[in-house]
């Protein structure tokens, strides 16, 4: 134990018992440091004991000494670490500089925060785990340390990024690297727009690439949660979401709304859209185009015979045989039924007629085996193309179907061609 010895003061400090009682019956520790030696010129008894040292081995010390940092001379307050005893200390530090008869000096007050400390690093880690045992159930938990760049997963986002048990954090490049190629640019910059503050939350879904190297489509939500003085983010915290079979289940819902179930083809709708998009391009650089209306033979005749199974398995035998036959441009679509409809970009009418009557040949050829022998099967097709026959879509399907009724009439199995002419076309020959 030491008290306040006030023969050791300098002879130009007060030396009252009022000033002895008052630092050793404060509750923190006191000492008084001259600012410009640095030296201690009085202790108190709390801090004496606080630092388990007797009051000689602190007087007459430097501030810098015993506390292992140096004092400025401002007002100054700050936590250090101090090791000199058995078990290190947290210790708040608050100097409060004064001059007295021109000399400068500071009160320093010392206090033990280690159970704070711990107390305050439990809570924190207490409510983590609590976080990420519930999130375990649910979506994957990350922390970010900003300053540190590191960040910490819970075990359920671990599991949906293939991670080893034992990695509970890795550095921010490295989930930046994870991120799709196609999907990082527009991740990083709503993140960076969060961080300064311009939207209330990290809100994105993306792919992200897995340990063993697959990708997973996720919604990563998160948000700044501690800044610092000047309002720079410090940590933030999120969820990560496995969406994949959300994600699945959309292309499966947009495939089924656009190719028809049976000849994998575009259906009638998403053909409409693409043979608008074809027919523009034409016009806009005024190129040659061409369309051919194809339905099946006597299909009816099939499907009373073989029966419907075999009729689906014939419409499937076609769409094979003739797709084999296309150029990668060309785009075959179900347009109805037994009906197909053929895009022929770059193909003015004369080329297209050479192209289907080579595909009816291929058909002719090659009949759709059965277990017991094999079906054979014809279709008829009409042509009409841009801008010979017309210059608008619903007109060239019109003309194209109306060829296609003249091939019945003349017997079927065969290709007639639209023997209209458009505006153009007709003015082309009266020039």
């Amino acid at each position: 134990m030491c008290d306040i010895l006030p023969n050791t003061l300098p002879d130009a400090l007060p030396d009252t018992e009022f000033y002895t009682a008052l630092m050793n019956h404060s509750s923190d520790g006191l000492c008084l440091a001259e600012r410009d030696s640095g030296l201690i010129r009085m202790v108190s008894r709390p801090l004496c004991d606080l630092l388990n040292r007797a009051s000689e081995s602190l007087q007459g010390k430097t501030f810098s000494d015993i506390f292992s940092y140096s004092w400025s001379g401002e007002a100054d307050t700050r936590q250090v670490q101090y090791l000199a005893t058995v078990q290190p200390l947290s210790l708040e530090i608050s100097i409060n500089p004064f001059c007295w008869q021109g000399v400068h000096y500071g009160v320093v007050s010392v206090r033990d925060i280690t159970d704070q400390l711990h107390s305050r690093e439990a809570l924190v880690e207490t409510g983590l785990q609590r976080n990420f045992a519930l999130n375990d159930i649910l979506d994957g938990l990350w922390e970010i340390n900003l300053h540190t760049n590191e960040v910490y997963i819970s075990a359920e986002f671990k599991r949906i990024m293939g991670f080893p048990a034992e990695k509970a954090h890795f550095g921010l490049g490295e989930w930046q690297q994870q991120i799709h190629l196609d999907d990082c640019v527009a991740v990083m910059d709503a993140m960076s727009a969060h961080l300064r503050g311009e939207i209330p939350r990290f809100d994105t879904e993306y792919r992200l690439q897995t340990f063993p190297g697959d990708y997973v489509w996720v919604r990563d939500q998160g948000r700044v949660y501690e800044r610092d003085e000047q309002g720079q983010p410090l940590r933030m915290v999120g969820m990560v979401q496995d969406i994949s079979a959300t994600k699945a289940q959309e292309v499966l819902l947009r495939r089924q709304a656009s190719y028809d179930y049976l000849t994998d083809l575009l259906n009638r709708r998403a053909g409409y859209m693409h043979f608008r998009k074809q027919l523009s391009y034409a016009q806009r650089y005024g190129r040659q185009f061409s369309i051919s209306l194809i339905d099946l033979d006597h299909f009816k005749a099939i499907n009373d015979s073989y029966g419907h199974q075999v009729g689906d398995q014939v419409l499937k035998h076609l769409v094979t045989t003739v797709s084999a036959q296309l150029r990668q441009s060309d785009t075959l679509m179900r347009w109805g039924g037994e009906e197909f409809l053929l895009l022929l970009p770059n193909t003015d009418s004369e080329g297209a007629r050479q192209l289907v009557e080579q595909l009816l040949q291929r058909v002719n050829n090659v009949p759709m085996p059965l277990p017991e022998g094999e079906v054979s099967y014809s279709f008829s097709a009409g042509i009409a193309g841009f801008p010979r026959h017309a210059e608008q879509m619903d007109m060239l399907i019109k003309l194209a179907d109306d060829a296609l009724y003249a091939a019945k009439s003349a017997g079927r199995n065969q290709v007639c061609v639209s023997d209209a002419l458009s505006d153009v076309a007709q003015g082309e020959l009266s020039v």
